[in-house]
């Protein structure tokens, strides 16, 4: 098991914020794959998160997918219980309607719908209880699943209460922007989750409960996908209570290096930025994004520097 652990020195000694001050934003900015922080402010600060809380239940749901060899096609019944005002419910989902798990994924992944997420939760949440032999609440296991994945990640400042955005009882997903950075590096690498989260847009197909079978198409609501910034991922997400949140996956060329043995040296670049409490999250992108690549330039061109104790990255930990 992989941890992902990051020294809180790290925000105090090393960081570099935007324009050199403190942004209402809290945000991180990473090159994945040496995980070299090059910008952040904030970003331990415990906020609520909007519907990239849907990047856990995802997850979860296609790991469990994975784990017992069900097909993404079964059909899920949308269940009777568990609406609460406000939830955002794009396909007009009601109780008794079905669509297939792969449909509520991308309806979860691409948009902000709540009652997809809702439905993926207590779908996996009732078979884990019945391979138990448990009895209980579906929803409540699957989300105790999302925070055992949480924990699992050394997201130790994030805390989940629903599979879906919305607040029931006044409580709200909480995390940082730190945490959320740890996640995303393992969404980073999971095919399965980056080939959905990469989808401009989808036709998805609900079963009505009078048997009207009813197409809808649903846009990514991550618009940066269709930038020239080069976004390949992995969720945006809002709500009055978080404000504008995006994890973003950034696509870099890959610098070449000839070698005197005539072979070529290919370092792979790609850059995770994860912002919370923006009232635009999409201006604030385009705006640290490029600061991130000047930062990485510098760090490169300065011959990849680190501090003895390489407190400036974020430090992986492998469990045997």
């Amino acid at each position: 098991m992989i941890r992902f652990l990051l020294p809180a020195l790290l925000f105090s000694l090393t960081l570099i914020s935007i324009s050199g001050a403190q942004s209402p934003e809290s945000y991180i900015v990473i090159e994945r794959h040496s995980r070299k922080v090059l910008l952040a402010s904030g970003s331990e600060y415990k906020r609520p998160i909007a519907s990239l809380s849907h990047m856990v239940t995802a997850k979860v749901a296609l790991d469990w997918a994975k784990a017992s060899a069900t097909s993404t096609t079964t059909m899920l019944v949308v269940p009777q219980h568990g609406f609460y005002s406000g939830a955002e419910n794009p396909l007009g989902l009601q109780g008794g309607d079905q669509l297939s798990m792969r449909d509520a994924l991308y309806a979860t992944i691409l948009g902000e719908d709540s009652v997809s997420a809702m439905t993926l939760a207590d779908h996996v949440g009732s078979e884990l209880l019945k391979r138990r032999q448990l009895t209980g609440d579906a929803q409540a296991i699957f989300v105790n699943e999302m925070n055992n994945l949480s924990r699992s990640l050394a997201m130790q400042q994030t805390r989940f209460y629903l599979p879906s955005s919305g607040g029931s009882g006044g409580r709200s997903n909480l995390s940082t922007a730190s945490d959320l950075a740890r996640l995303s590096l393992v969404l980073s690498t999971d095919t399965a989750y980056g080939f959905y989260a990469k989808q401009k847009q989808r036709s998805l197909k609900v079963l009505k409960r009078d048997g009207r079978e009813v197409r809808i198409e649903v846009l990514n609501s991550n618009k940066l996908l269709r930038d020239k910034v080069k976004v390949v991922g992995l969720k945006v997400g809002s709500s009055p209570s978080a404000g504008q949140c995006a994890s973003l996956l950034v696509d870099k060329y890959s610098y070449v290096k000839k070698l005197p043995s005539g072979e070529e040296q290919v370092t792979p670049v790609q850059m995770l930025f994860v912002v919370l409490g923006s009232s635009d999250a999409e201006a604030f992108a385009k705006r640290v994004i490029p600061q991130g690549w000047s930062q990485y330039e510098a760090w490169r061109n300065g011959g990849y520097l680190a501090s003895p104790d390489r407190r400036e990255f974020l430090k992986v930990v492998q469990n045997q």
